[in-house]
């Protein structure tokens, strides 16, 4: 959506309204036409991976934990997101789709527990809560808008509520902060073998995300004209990690 689009209807609106028919528009925009067709990939092979836990590391305000949902319907989803207007719009999702299987984390996800501040970019006057992120210096610049403190959780020390039950894929989006989700999650992935579908930026971080799957047992593929392909360098934004012993048989 085009920035001055963006600015007028979060004007009129005010911007939680804004964000909430946003979600919702979002949600039916992908019910007919796909757009993302790397989630969609990534929806289609769930059932291919044991648990019936599902993980949405960066839920921002309710679009793939709704779809997760359902898709769905037999699954948990747990949806992880910090800022509280996000996670706000989400809840307002949950009760306009009456979705059943789901719980809310108002918390981001990190390599060890603790407390961090988290930022929402503001670009042309307009808030883009897709953006927001958990603050690592102060290089931000001066049209950032402070959200909040936020709680800091790891997965692993999470990992008892999907205890017997068992975590079957992980969608991971907290721009540029993958690496820490995977490091403070380690043990969960280690023990489980989920599918992880993760959206990665272009700097030594993505390197370090992929060396750390590969030694959790994981291949890294990416998805190029609808099928899974190795990584060899290829330009991308989402990756999926694919332990070794599973065999896909869809493509």
């Amino acid at each position: 959506m085009k920035a001055s689009i963006q600015f007028f209807l979060q004007k009129i609106m005010g911007y939680p309204a804004y964000l909430f028919a946003f979600a919702i528009f979002s949600v039916y925009r992908f019910w007919v036409t796909k757009y993302d067709k790397e989630f969609a990939y990534f929806l289609k092979i769930i059932p291919q991976f044991k648990g019936h836990i599902l993980l949405d590391i960066g839920a921002n305000i309710g679009v793939t934990s709704t779809l997760l949902c359902k898709h769905y319907p037999h699954y948990k989803v747990w949806a992880f997101e910090p800022v509280h207007l996000n996670i706000e719009t989400l809840q307002k999702l949950i009760r306009f789709f009456r979705l059943m299987n789901i719980e809310t984390v108002h918390a981001a996800v990190g390599a060890m527990a603790g407390e961090a501040n988290m930022i929402t970019p503001i670009l042309k006057g307009v808030k883009k809560q897709g953006l927001s992120h958990i603050v690592e210096s102060n290089l931000d610049g001066e049209n950032s808008l402070l959200v909040e403190a936020v709680k800091v959780i790891t997965l692993d020390d999470f990992a008892v509520h999907f205890a017997n039950i068992g975590v079957a894929a992980i969608k991971i989006d907290v721009e540029n902060y993958e690496l820490f989700v995977l490091k403070g999650g380690a043990q969960l992935i280690r023990q489980y073998k989920p599918l992880v579908f993760a959206e990665l930026w272009e700097n030594e971080r993505k390197e370090q995300c992929i060396q750390l799957m590969e030694l959790l047992g994981y291949s890294t593929k990416v998805l190029d004209q609808g099928k899974l392909i190795d990584f060899k360098g290829n330009t991308a934004l989402n990756y999926f990690f694919i332990p070794h012993e599973v065999s896909l048989n869809i493509n």
